[in-house]
């Protein structure tokens, strides 16, 4: 699995649970301050950005940002459990 797809995976896994637990126009709101957008079945980061640790640690941010602080510590164990590198979850982790 490359970085792209891993990173495209880890987020819409965890905005399919955000969507069973939210409102869509919540969700919505998180996709949209993260710069991601669905595209069909899938998501994508708006512009040319491939999916990668930025927009992993950007997503997680807009979580926190519209969702509250319980939200984003779900989102952040389940990217770090899963093997996230991004600045977030790096400092987080073990050394």
């Amino acid at each position: 699995m490359t970085d792209a797809s891993f990173y495209e995976t880890l987020v819409t896994r965890h905005v399919e649970r955000l969507r069973t637990a939210y409102a869509g126009e919540k969700v919505q709101r998180v996709l949209a301050l993260a710069a991601i957008e669905p595209d069909g079945a899938r998501l994508r980061p708006l512009g040319f950005r491939a999916f990668d640790e930025d927009v992993a640690l950007a997503y997680k941010r807009a979580v926190r940002d519209v969702l509250g602080t319980a939200a984003y510590q779900f989102a952040k164990v389940n990217f770090m459990l899963a093997g996230c590198r991004c600045a977030d979850c790096r400092a987080a982790g073990p050394e």
